[in-house]
């Protein structure tokens, strides 16, 4: 219910950006001589409200969308991936856990997100020719566990050197798979700092990063300077509405031409 209210609410503010409602008189000799106006919080009222993002996302059509053929040939979904990663179609909830909030997970989430970075398979690799013989494998009465998990790590790995190729992450980053918001905002500000450039309007007490302070600057979900004037950029990030944020609030459309904005619209069959 609150989901219907809240999408309902959104349609409204994006057709007209503001809903002003009349009180009616509550009384012959009582004149109504004011009105209630609602708006929409700021985006920077509500940063650390993931649902927000998400409800604000699903809320939204895109009106320039990348070509679908483009998006299926290289998106792979997250049950996949860890699947393969563990040789099975049916991954535990624990494995997608450890994925989810590891480097490479992140990784892989951001791939996604950008949709349209070609996978960088090594020479002589076939993504086609191993599914067949994971096929056969399965046809025959075996498993396939072995190649599935080879089929896992290039997959997961040409995804990864797509981002290294595209500069947005450094090869010696990979050293370890601890994730923190150090690192999230380090792959971001390579990704936005010519089109969303660093004004210096903000200082943590704990970070002389410029990258951390880029992101704190620009309002990405949880680089929020707390009251004591931190941000913590070595704790570990639900980088999930910060990728639903980039999405929604910066040029992360990317084109042969460069960074733009996605257009949206209000989707009418949400929900």
């Amino acid at each position: 219910m609150k989901k219907v209210v809240f999408i309902a609410a959104m349609t409204a503010v994006l057709s007209v950006g503001q809903i002003a409602y009349p009180i009616q008189e509550v009384g012959a000799a009582t004149a109504a001589s004011y009105r209630i106006s609602y708006k929409m919080p700021t985006v920077n009222t509500l940063e650390e409200k993931e649902v927000f993002h998400s409800l604000l996302k699903d809320a939204l059509k895109i009106k320039n969308p990348h070509p679908a053929s483009t998006l299926d040939k290289n998106r792979k979904s997250l049950t996949e991936i860890v699947g393969d990663l563990n040789g099975t179609d049916t991954p535990r909830g624990f494995m997608i856990d450890e994925f989810v909030v590891s480097k490479n997970g992140y990784l892989f989430a951001l791939y996604n997100e950008i949709g349209v970075l070609d996978p960088v398979y090594p020479q002589g690799y076939d993504p086609a020719a191993i599914s067949k013989q994971i096929l056969e494998q399965e046809a025959s009465g075996q498993w396939g566990g072995d190649l599935r998990r080879k089929r896992g790590e290039m997959e997961l790995k040409a995804r990864i050197d797509a981002l290294i190729q595209a500069g947005y992450v450094q090869p010696e980053e990979l050293k370890d798979q601890q994730l923190t918001k150090q690192f999230v905002a380090e792959t971001l500000y390579r990704m936005y700092k010519k089109v969303r450039p660093f004004k210096g309007s903000v200082a943590p007490k704990d970070s002389q990063s410029e990258a951390v302070r880029w992101a704190v600057e620009v309002g990405v979900p949880q680089f929020q300077i707390d009251a004591k004037g931190f941000v913590y950029p070595q704790s570990q990030p639900y980088y999930t509405n910060s990728l639903d944020f980039i999405q929604l609030f910066l040029p992360s459309k990317k084109t042969a031409a460069g960074w733009e904005y996605f257009q949206y619209e209000v989707n009418q069959t949400c929900c």
